[in-house]
């Protein structure tokens, strides 16, 4: 698959935040936006709350909290992914 720049525009707290969970998750920001862009183009939705996630969203990660004890590693993160 051929790969394509895009370039947009966010408030520069979001892009320090969202960089800062993906280099704790040891991936690069690019892989979460394009399976942002992804999970879009599949869906053809998207859901906007207060907090900015959907409450299915929420309960999985209140229920990962409860059973992980550990963080993912990065290789179970990308197989969480596919």
């Amino acid at each position: 698959m051929s790969s394509v720049a895009v370039s947009f525009r966010i408030p520069s707290k979001v892009k320090k935040q969202a960089t800062q969970v993906a280099k704790k998750l040891g991936v690069p920001l690019s892989l979460v936006v394009v399976n942002a862009l992804k999970n879009f183009a599949i869906t053809k939705k998207i859901t906007i709350t207060e907090n900015g996630f959907t409450s299915e969203f929420e309960k999985e990660i209140l229920q990962s909290a409860k059973v992980k004890t550990k963080p993912m590693t990065k290789k179970e993160f990308l197989e969480s992914l596919t």
